[in-house]
């Protein structure tokens, strides 16, 4: 691991955070089509993701004490994410085919399919949100506990700020 340059780590990490970005924008494209406007889906999906990030992260600052390898973590959470949006497009799909054939029929009324849509629409994107939350702490406390960073001088501004 030490002989991996810290670098490498930096571009895997921007690209996870840019294929979170995209994994965002798939999941409005998604939910606009069963909320049925895109106003409502982008309005789910911001909330969720931030929410779920912050989730995750908070859930990751109180877990990953007692855990031995947090490089290790942070690999298992970023494949449960792969393996996440893999089986989103499937798991969309059957989930909005039954939710359309017998759920939303048997609701009766637009303020409980409403709430139905938006609830089932919730719990097909949180559990990603939450996992993406966590790769930040986890890569930066990996990164930190194997390699501290070099000590920067403090500037002028510092010293006087807390002299």
């Amino acid at each position: 691991m030490n002989r991996v340059p810290r670098g490498v780590f930096f571009l895997l990490f921007t690209v996870s955070g840019f294929a979170g970005l995209i994994y965002e924008s798939i999941w409005t494209h998604y939910l606009k089509l069963f909320l049925g406007h895109a106003a409502y889906a982008q309005t789910l999906v911001l909330a969720l993701f931030m929410g779920g990030m912050a989730i995750g992260s908070w859930l990751c600052s109180r877990r990953s004490s007692r855990w031995k390898n947090l490089l290790r973590g942070y690999a298992i959470t970023e494949g449960l994410t792969g393996l996440a949006a893999l089986a989103f497009h499937p798991v969309f799909v059957a989930a909005t085919e039954a939710s359309y054939a017998s759920i939303l029929p048997s609701l009766g009324g637009d303020i409980s399919a409403m709430l139905f849509k938006w609830t089932l629409a919730g719990l097909m994107i949180l559990p990603q949100s939450v996992l993406l939350g966590m790769t930040f702490p986890l890569m930066s406390a990996a990164l930190s506990s194997i390699s501290p960073p070099a000590s920067v001088p403090r500037s002028a501004c510092s010293r006087a700020a807390f002299s």
